[in-house]
């Protein structure tokens, strides 16, 4: 049987992920703004021939759209299988526990899809303190978000004195030798 409410949070996770209100996806099938409310808050269904329209405006399958096994708010991979890439990410920002979800799967995502992740939570868009963050990054992403906290929050190096790597250390003493010192004395050996 299938799950209106399921489908409903499908549609509207894909209109979001395009960045399109219900007028926009509305005037893209050629029905009215109610008919996309009703259906996205799954009180009624979308005929046939406008779920085939929307596996084409979105690039998903139809078992995206109707099967409500498959796919878990918190389950990316499977996602990853049956939504376009844009809809993933727009899943793992607004995840319920962002915390768990980026220790779980930001592996996941591209190495374009996670710089646009730093780049959110420089621009204080995303909140997860960078301590949490830094054992997920890979080396090139490290140092670039270290550049950034030297050089516009530097009151955040103390958090990060446990996990830096001696290249990052090194970072961080050119820029400041006297961190170094500081950093010795507090460092938990």
């Amino acid at each position: 049987m299938v799950d209106l409410t399921h489908v409903g949070q499908t549609i509207e996770s894909l209109r979001k992920s395009k960045g399109m209100t219900q007028d926009d996806l509305a005037s893209a099938l050629f029905c009215s703004r109610q008919a996309i409310s009703k259906w996205e808050r799954g009180k009624g269904m979308p005929s046939i021939e406008v779920l085939i329209e929307l596996t084409r405006l979105f690039d998903v399958s139809i078992d995206a759209l109707l099967d409500g096994k498959d796919l878990s708010k918190e389950d990316y991979k499977e996602q990853f299988h049956q939504l376009p890439r844009a809809a993933v990410f727009a899943n793992f920002l607004e995840a319920e526990d962002l915390t768990h979800s980026f220790q779980t799967s930001f592996y996941l995502f591209n190495n374009e899809e996670r710089m646009q992740f730093i780049h959110l939570l420089i621009r204080k868009k995303v909140h997860l303190p960078y301590q949490v963050v830094w054992p997920h990054l890979s080396e090139e992403e490290r140092i670039y978000l270290l550049g950034y906290i030297l050089s516009h929050e530097e009151e955040k190096l103390e958090d990060l004195y446990p996990h830096l790597t001696k290249l990052e250390e090194q970072m961080l003493y050119k820029k400041h030798p006297f961190k170094k010192i500081t950093y010795h004395f507090n460092r938990k050996e």
